[in-house]
């Protein structure tokens, strides 16, 4: 049998084995989760819109060590955003969309490696004064092609292995962040209800002038 007849046979099958793979492959994405954090609740809103602290908590980083991270003009608050560039996560984008005080953070991820836009949304649900839940809502943008599903059959797992751990390293920095002198450990402090932070935290109640001349102070 000539190799010109071997190929006349192969590409029907691979052809078939192809299409197969998308049948099997995902035809969307959706991701929920949440953890139980001890700290005040406040904190995971400072630390969700504080996007140059970012790389202290998510995961990406620590699974490629070729991950570069580069801040964007904005840092905090609606329209803060960094790019990103590595082998595992592609070229992407990310973009605060959303902020709404102490409960609600959205987030637009975008990377070369995923078929669409994922939107990613965090609610804040306080259990009391001392512990919350952070949970986390993933969604792809739309469906995924039928001719591309093939190429996708890895992303549910891997993906909901990021956003997993991505969830536990906001955990373990925040409470980490409780157990420090910066403000939060109460025993050095007169006042035990209060800590402050040097970054401005922007928002429609607080005018930019002030919020950039004054340390903010939260109380929980």
């Amino acid at each position: 049998m000539s190799k010109k007849q071997i190929a006349i046979l192969i590409l029907p099958l691979a052809v078939a084995a192809y299409l197969l793979a998308c049948f099997f492959g995902p035809a969307a994405y959706s991701f929920t989760d949440e953890v139980k954090i001890t700290g005040p609740y406040k904190m995971a809103y400072i630390t969700l819109n504080d996007i140059k602290d970012w790389p202290k908590w998510y995961s990406w980083n620590k699974e490629d060590p070729s991950f570069h991270f580069v801040k964007g003009g904005r840092q905090h608050y609606v329209g803060a955003n960094f790019s990103f560039e590595s082998k595992s996560m592609g070229s992407g984008y990310v973009e605060l969309l959303e902020s709404y005080h102490d409960s609600v953070v959205t987030a637009r991820l975008q990377t070369d490696v995923l078929p669409g836009e994922m939107k990613i949304n965090w609610q804040i649900l306080p259990e009391g004064t001392r512990t919350f839940f952070l949970k986390v809502n993933a969604r792809l943008a739309g469906t995924i092609p039928f001719y591309q599903r093939a190429l996708y059959l890895g992303l549910p797992a891997r993906w909901n292995g990021i956003l997993r751990k991505d969830l536990q390293g906001i955990q373990s920095y925040i409470e980490q962040l409780v157990q420090t002198d910066f403000g939060i450990k109460k025993e050095p402090y007169k006042e035990k209800h209060y800590f402050g932070i040097l970054d401005a935290v922007i928002n429609d109640r607080v005018p930019q002038y002030y919020a950039k001349q004054l340390p903010r102070v939260y109380r929980f």
